[in-house]
């Protein structure tokens, strides 16, 4: 094992195992991961039930989807199946382009910081919950631009939870990626 694969499902004071069956019908117990923002790439998470395994295995409490087309059957399901699980595990779903009314990859990629609105104001708050938050996107370039326009509500989440950090979803592991660095 070389020393990049070395750090897959390591995280600070936690020892996490992934679920390798379908989606469970109980609950996989693991130790909770606190401020954790889990970039999720949509070809990375459509094998077959990876998606659906993640979240159950993960329960994230919130999903930015950051792709131009949100189609949830991209996991091999549909997307009313997707929104039970979605408020079985409790998961607000953002659909950002939606809320910003873009419709074009070029439109993402053209928003201005200071003309956009927060997420904060998007978010259902609620201090105790320190479950993963997910941005699922398609694009690199979008979840570079979702960096920047966002930077200010990234920096005020990070200042709040100094221990945030970003991993990377790959083919049904997570890869550590140390601490947030957006």
């Amino acid at each position: 094992m070389n020393k990049h694969t070395a750090t897959i499902l390591k995280f600070p004071s936690s020892t996490l195992a992934v679920a390798k069956q379908a989606l469970p019908t109980k609950p996989v117990k693991i130790e909770r991961i606190r401020h954790f923002l889990v970039l999720m790439a949509e070809s990375e998470a459509s094998n077959k039930n990876s998606f659906f395994e993640f979240l159950s295995t993960f329960r994230p409490k919130i999903i930015f989807d950051l792709r131009q087309f949100p189609r949830l059957d991209f996991a091999d399901g549909s997307r009313r199946r997707a929104f039970r699980i979605f408020e079985e595990l409790s998961v607000q779903y953002i659909d950002v382009p939606g809320r910003l009314g873009i419709s074009s990859r070029e439109d993402f990629l053209a928003l201005d910081q200071d003309t956009t609105p927060t997420l904060r104001s998007w978010v259902e708050a609620d201090p105790h919950d320190d479950r993963p938050i997910v941005c699922l996107y398609t694009d690199d370039a979008v979840i570079r631009q979702f960096g920047k326009v966002f930077r200010n509500d990234i920096q005020y989440y990070k200042q709040r939870h100094p221990e945030t950090h970003i991993s990377q979803f790959r083919a049904g592991l997570l890869e550590f990626q140390g601490a947030a660095t957006y």
